[in-house]
C-alpha cells in the first residue's frame, strides 16, 4: 500500500472516462484537488487510441516535471477475452503488448511487429510489464489494439494461441512512453464488454465505470485518510 504517498496523477484516454470516474470534480481537460491536507490529485484527459495517447502523454510528460515518487495511473474502460473477468469486474493490468502492431499476409495470417525483419527499435518494445496498483483487484494481461478486434476472424487471427486477458486502445502506448522516459507507471481497467463479434447490445460501459469509480474512491479514501467524491 502506497500509503505515504502524497501526490496522484490519474490519466485518461476521453473525458467521457473521467467524468465517470471523478463526477463533478472534472473541471476541463487538466484538474487538481487535493483529498487531504497534504495530499493532491492530478487529473489529466488525453486521447483515445495508441498514437494519438501516445503523443498527448509524451507532451504531457515532458512539459511536467513529476517526482520519481509520484504515481502516475492509466485509467480506462476495456473488454475482456477471459471467461473469468466479467463486465464490472476491475483489474490491474501488469503485462502490455501491441496485439495488431505488424503485418497481414496475403493468406491471412499475421506477423507480429517483433518478428518482422525490418524491425529496428530498442529491445522489448513490444512486451511491457507494469505493477499492480489496488491490492483487493485481479491482475490481467493487457493487449493493446489500434482497431477493436469486433470482427470474429480477425479476432481468432490476432487472439489465436495468445494468452491474453484485456483489449484495450492505449495502455501499450502508456507504458512505451513510461519506458522511454524511466516512468514506473500502472493501469487500472473495468470491462464494459466482452471482445469477439461486436455487439454493443451486450455492452455495459455505465457499470464498468459505476465499479472502477468504486475502486479509485477506496483507494484514495484509504490512502487520503478523507477522500469522498461528491
Amino acid at each position: 500500500m502506497i500509503e505515504n504517498h502524497r501526490h496522484f496523477i490519474f490519466v485518461f484516454p476521453t473525458e467521457y472516462e473521467a467524468i465517470g470516474v471523478f463526477g463533478n470534480k472534472i473541471k476541463g481537460n487538466l484538474t487538481h484537488f487535493s483529498i487531504c491536507d497534504n495530499c493532491k490529485v492530478t487529473i489529466k484527459i488525453l486521447e483515445a487510441g495508441p498514437p494519438f495517447f501516445q503523443v498527448e502523454y509524451q507532451k504531457f510528460i515532458v512539459e511536467n516535471k513529476f517526482s520519481t515518487s509520484d504515481i502516475i495511473v492509466l485509467v480506462g474502460i476495456a473488454g475482456s477475452n477471459d471467461p473469468n473477468i466479467g463486465i464490472g469486474d476491475v483489474v490491474n493490468i501488469v503485462s502490455e503488448q501491441f496485439l495488431d502492431l505488424g503485418s497481414w499476409n496475403e493468406d491471412g495470417t499475421f506477423i507480429p511487429w517483433d518478428e518482422l525483419p525490418f524491425r529496428k527499435s530498442m529491445d522489448d518494445v513490444n512486451f511491457f510489464i507494469l505493477e499492480p496498483l489496488l491490492m483487493n483487484c485481479q491482475n490481467a494481461s493487457g493487449a493493446t489494439v489500434s482497431a477493436s478486434s469486433g470482427y470474429d476472424p480477425i479476432f481468432k487471427k490476432l487472439y489465436h494461441n495468445q494468452d491474453l486477458q484485456i483489449e484495450n486502445m492505449e495502455g501499450a502506448a502508456f507504458a512505451l512512453v513510461n519506458k522511454i522516459y524511466g516512468i514506473n507507471g500502472h493501469q487500472i481497467r473495468s470491462v464494459s464488454n466482452f471482445v469477439g463479434p461486436r455487439d454493443t447490445s451486450n455492452w455495459d460501459i455505465d457499470k464498468a465505470l459505476s465499479t472502477l469509480r468504486l475502486e479509485i474512491s477506496k483507494f484514495l479514501d484509504l490512502c487520503g485518510r478523507g477522500y469522498h467524491d461528491s
